[in-house]
């Protein structure tokens, strides 16, 4: 019989379990108590050396108040030697007591007061409580300028009400020899002196105030007093002689000590209990689920990997594919297996573009990637070419540190030939509307090269009857053939602007001028304006700037509107049927050119569709003249719109930029 193992009752397991909870609470208690006494301890610390140095700076203060006191007592008293001495007259007088008063701001005033308690002379001259020839009137003055002559030393009164303040006056007393000739005198503010006295880190440190004896505030460096602590300490200020008391409170302070001291002990105390009771259970919860969570977010990135058609590949420092999707692969006709760990140059890069696209790779590598899309051609492994387009982000972990490059891209194959083969019928029907445009002015065509042609035929006639007769003139058959090679160019010259026209495929840019553009046109449309009664009218600005066009296209547009206008003023009567083209300078670098006709103009509901592709007012029209008329000018950069004519008909306008940019 096999042995088998002993379980333990919970009886058993159950001091194995008490220890398990004890422990704990035996650490927390200790911790707070070892915390209450830390804090304790730190407190009154603080408090002692917050006392300590309260004492060292009041004691300072009250040297420095004794010792500023003590400089202007011997500046008064060497102000009584000179006048005792008869050096110091009043103007003397009022310049050194000024000066000595603007370096010294704690004292209002410095005046000079005889035996008989008239004030003789006064500083500042607007001391309006000094003011020369007043007496003294407070009983403390009189006293004190009394003493001043019985000690033969200088007096300080006791504290003087003075409007919202308290002054202090010290008199130094001028003997002429043995005779008493006044003192002079100094007056504090109180509340000056904690102002200018004291430095600015002592203020605002602490509360300073001047008391009496009786414990009364007499001067106070603050509005509230609440604002100071109970910390304080009082030095007497023994200079004056009459129980002046010079007191500092300490401003409170924000310590955040105790208070950080108590959230560390809570979060101490929270983080011992969970880790005693639940943290190994809750670290293995959070483990499965993690787990758990990640290989659900996995599913759901392979899923969405799989259903989007935009191609995704990643690279890393050094330039080696790390990733790649299905779609991708799909691109490019390699497997994921056969693109992992690749490096330049990739296996679907074409042959003849190896130079620039690993030029760009490693711009992308060395962190200048490019910051927009960029089209570029891959090789399928098929060895089809493909036009893709692609954007370079960073590729960076979960700790914000960059581990390579992703790219994301998309084929635009078709959508290229798409857009060939729209420029293919764009093109065709820019022809198909030229020749609609000379079908309908065949007649007229017709009309103008007939004429040279029937010259022509006359001129000829002519020297042949000459030829046939005797005494032919020389002169006379060379005149003839001149006019006959003239006709003969000038109808020549029309069957080539047509053939141009007719045949005009590519759009060509050259510098071209627009008057000659201008005239250009109107050799095709001054014949139709004749048989119509139209007036042609030119208003074209001096100095016109040459423009790089498609000549061939624009007389295309020129003469588009202008046939429109004409046809517009078919119901016009007779004489008010007019057509302006003007040619003026636009801003911003542009040429407007308008051509306004009298007609019956654009009806309000029709300018929204005006320019729309089979959109037509003519009952015969195919509606797709002014759209590849607004199709060319945009081309060029420039801009087509239409606007009534203020004098009845409609104008239309379009620009064309002065400097256009070969795209």
């Amino acid at each position: 019989m096999t042995a088998r193992k002993k379980i333990p009752t919970p009886n058993q397991a159950l001091p194995r379990q008490a220890w398990f909870w004890i422990m704990p609470n035996l650490a927390v208690g200790l911790f707070v108590l070892a915390m209450g006494i830390l804090l304790w301890v730190l407190q009154r610390h603080e408090l002692e050396q917050r006392h300590n140095t309260l004492v060292r700076d009041i004691q300072w203060a009250e040297q420095t108040l004794r010792l500023h006191m003590q400089v202007n007592q011997e500046t008064l008293s060497l102000l009584a030697s000179d006048l005792a001495a008869g050096s110091l007259d009043a103007d003397s007088f009022q310049i050194r007591a000024s000066q000595h008063m603007a370096n010294n701001p704690e004292l209002v005033s410095i005046f000079w007061v005889r035996e008989d308690k008239i004030i003789k002379w006064s500083a500042p001259f607007d001391a309006r409580l000094y003011l020369p020839g007043l007496a003294l009137s407070q009983a403390p003055s009189i006293a004190a300028l009394q003493q001043a002559r019985v000690r033969n030393g200088a007096v300080y009164t006791p504290p003087l009400p003075v409007a919202a303040d308290r002054h202090i006056e010290v008199y130094v007393p001028i003997f002429d020899r043995i005779k008493y000739r006044g003192s002079i005198v100094g007056v504090y503010s109180l509340q000056g002196m904690l102002r200018h006295l004291v430095p600015g880190w002592f203020s605002d440190k602490y509360a300073l105030r001047f008391m009496d004896s009786q414990g009364r505030i007499l001067a106070t460096s603050l509005n509230q007093v609440a604002t100071a602590t109970t910390l304080d300490y009082s030095i007497a200020l023994d200079t004056s002689g009459h129980g002046l008391i010079l007191q500092a409170s300490a401003y409170k302070t924000d310590s955040h000590l105790a208070r950080t001291m108590l959230v560390a002990l809570i979060l101490g105390l929270s983080a011992l209990i969970v880790w005693s009771l639940a943290a190994l259970r809750r670290h293995m919860l959070r483990r499965a689920h993690a787990e758990t969570t990640l290989r659900t977010e996995y599913a759901l990135r392979k899923a969405i990997e799989g259903s989007v058609r935009t191609g995704l590949r990643a690279v890393d420092m050094q330039g080696r594919i790390i990733y790649v999707n299905r779609a991708f692969c799909d691109m490019v006709g390699w497997s994921e297996q056969e693109l992992m760990g690749k490096a330049p140059p990739m296996p679907y890069w074409v042959p003849d573009d190896i130079d620039a696209n690993a030029a760009a790779f490693n711009a992308m590598l060395t962190g200048n990637p490019p910051q927009r899309d960029v089209e570029t051609r891959f090789q399928r492994r098929d060895g089809e070419y493909i036009d893709v387009i692609q954007y370079v982000a960073p590729l960076v972990d979960a700790q914000d540190q960059q581990t390579g490059w992703m790219a994301s891209m998309h084929d635009i194959t078709e959508r290229k030939r798409a857009a060939e083969v729209n420029r293919q019928q764009q093109e065709n029907l820019q022809r198909t509307a030229r020749l609609v445009t000379m079908g309908e002015m065949a007649s007229s065509l017709a009309h103008e090269i007939n004429q040279p042609l029937s010259a022509i035929a006359n001129y000829s006639k002519g020297c042949v009857d000459r030829l046939v007769t005797e005494g032919v003139n020389r002169d006379h058959l060379l005149d003839a053939l001149q006019k006959i090679n003239l006709q003969a160019d000038r109808a020549g010259k029309v069957i080539r602007r047509i053939r141009d026209f007719v045949r005009k495929r590519e759009p060509q840019r050259h510098v071209c001028a627009l008057r000659d553009i201008i005239e250009n046109v109107m050799a095709f449309a001054e014949i139709e304006a004749r048989a119509q009664g139209v007036k042609i009218k030119f208003d074209v600005a001096p100095a016109l700037p040459s423009l790089q066009v498609d000549r061939i296209l624009i007389e295309q547009v020129i003469l588009n509107l202008v046939k429109n206008g004409m046809e517009s003023m078919q119901q016009t009567p007779q004489g008010r049927r007019t057509l302006a083209i003007g040619i003026t300078p636009a801003e911003n670098g542009f040429v407007e050119i308008s051509v306004t006709d009298r007609g019956h103009g654009v009806l309000p509901e029709s300018l929204e569709n005006l320019f729309s592709p089979f959109y037509t007012t003519k009952p015969d029209g195919m509606g797709m003249g002014l759209s590849i008329c607004r199709s060319i000018i945009e081309l060029h950069q420039g801009r087509l719109w239409v606007q009534p004519n203020p004098g009845g008909g409609s104008q239309f306008k379009f620009t064309l930029p002065v400097d256009l940019n070969n795209d």
